[in-house]
């Protein structure tokens, strides 16, 4: 027992030291408590995910409170956080707080309470708003792999490269560092698919849970694995990762009784039971069809599907020219599908 307890303490020891070489360490504020500042003099960080009120979690989630809490108390109680410009000390860049901020903008106030740090980089920003932010929740995994991309940029890595991340994360806290393997997952999808995700928020009140997330990325799996060539007329991973977005976000997974969670689960057992590369499978994502249209999990297919292949079943019988030639074996077959063709019809 002692043994573990000195190999969980160096562990952390090790965490602490990589924590301590975070580009923010030891970086004070100007002063040692807020002060008074004209909002007109503060400029909205344009890459900061937070104060994208279309697309922000944080932002949809919190600011009905906010404004319950200036109602009743009648201003924030918390300081924003800004830093000074680099050219002009007297001016400001918003680094946290968007929700209180805006929201005393909309009231018609001239000033904020603020803590004003000295001029930072777009990667201590970053690395600042982000240790702010965890304290926070839910964990908001689209909004953090939007700030990744940005730091990623200014450190000169990438998030296509999985130890790549793990160096971008080591320095953020431990409730960034626990979704490590997630961020790795989409830092490979398509930028454009994390946006939309980001865009269900509007609609759904809530963020797209992160065991969402992994379900839509066990199908890309499914097909990588089952659908070679599939995956390679649909444009490959990082394509197929925006054509499902936007099928999530256009409602491709709704529907039925069926929780959006389930149908996703649904269609990637699916994929795994079909036939490799079959065309089925390409005409799901290439016309973007409801989850319905591939067959369930647990082998029964959805009624529409059924007629259509009794449908196509049919075409393919009046095309049979001498059906004298058919075999004993197929004739019985034949006779049993007309039975229950019957049945289903209502025809004696």
């Amino acid at each position: 027992m002692k043994m573990k307890v000195k190999e969980v303490a160096s562990t952390r020891g090790d965490e602490v030291d990589q924590l301590r070489g975070s580009p923010i360490h030891d970086l004070p504020p100007t002063t040692n408590h807020p002060v008074d500042i004209e909002i007109a003099r503060i400029e909205i960080d344009p890459t900061n995910p937070g104060a994208d009120e279309a697309k922000s979690l944080r932002y949809q989630r919190r600011a009905g409170s906010i404004r319950d809490s200036v109602d009743i108390i009648g201003s924030i109680v918390y300081p924003i956080v800004v830093c000074q410009k680099a050219d002009d000390p007297t001016r400001y860049i918003h680094v946290d707080g968007y929700g209180r901020l805006s929201e005393l903008r909309n009231r018609g106030a001239k000033t904020v309470r603020a803590l004003v740090f000295p001029p930072l980089s777009l990667e201590q920003r970053i690395c600042l708003r982000e240790t702010l932010n965890a304290a926070q929740e839910p964990f908001d995994a689209v909004s953090v792999v939007r700030d990744l991309w940005q730091l990623a940029h200014e450190r000169g890595l990438s998030l296509d490269n999985a130890e790549q991340v793990k160096t971008l994360v080591r320095d953020l806290p431990e409730k960034v560092r626990k979704f490590e393997r997630d961020l790795v997952m989409l830092g490979k999808w398509h930028p454009k698919a994390v946006d939309k995700l980001g865009e269900s928020y509007e609609e759904d009140g809530q963020a797209i849970g992160i065991d969402k997330i992994r379900g839509l990325h066990s199908v890309i799996r499914a097909v990588h694995s089952r659908h070679p060539n599939v995956l390679k007329r649909l444009g490959g991973e990082r394509e197929l990762s925006l054509t499902l977005a936007k099928m999530y976000t256009d409602g491709k997974f709704r529907g039925g009784g069926t929780r959006s969670q389930d149908a996703i689960r649904s269609v990637s057992r699916s994929i795994k039971n079909l036939r490799e590369d079959h065309e089925k499978l390409f005409d799901f994502f290439d016309q973007q069809q409801s989850w319905t249209a591939l067959p369930s999990s647990n082998g029964k297919t959805p009624a529409a599907d059924v007629v259509k292949t009794c449908q196509n079943f049919v075409a393919t019988l009046l095309e049979i020219d001498e059906p004298g030639k058919l075999s004993v074996k197929e004739r019985r077959a034949l006779e049993r599908t007309a039975m229950v063709l019957g049945q289903v019809l209502g025809n004696d």
